[in-house]
């Protein structure tokens, strides 16, 4: 799927915001696909892009650090501590942003669900104050 971005990296016509939100997209639909590492990859291009950006765009590094988290729990591992406590961090000074549609609502409230699965209720109430 990361390849299809390729191409639209070097576009002037595309401006970085429009390409984030279509590599959340592209990290989104690996994530539900069922392939954790390519998820992963997915969700580690968007926190790349996002930090060639402005500030105002870490509320999706911060979704992709609970992302990733949840991928950990799909691959039997335990959430990283260093990720959850960056996005712990992140989402305190950046709170709720709607930038990405599906990113502000939708996204998190599945991460919530998915993490409630997993029995991870402190991310969970991070994670809350999305609803």
């Amino acid at each position: 799927m990361l390849e299809l971005y390729q191409g639209l990296r070097g576009s002037d016509q595309l401006r970085r915001f429009e390409l984030t939100a279509i590599l959340i997209g592209i990290a989104i639909i690996t994530h539900v696909s069922g392939d954790p590492d390519a998820a992963v990859s997915a969700w580690e291009v968007v926190q790349s892009t996002c930090s060639e950006i402005e500030p105002s765009l870490h509320y999706a590094s911060v979704i992709a650090d609970y992302s990733i988290n949840e991928l950990d729990l799909q691959r039997g591992r335990q959430p990283d501590i260093v990720v959850n406590n960056r996005a712990s961090e992140g989402i305190s000074k950046v709170g709720k942003q709607y930038h990405f549609t599906g990113l502000g609502v939708l996204w998190p409230n599945i991460l919530t669900e998915r993490f409630t699965a997993h029995g991870h209720d402190r991310i969970v109430n991070q994670l809350s104050m999305f609803r």
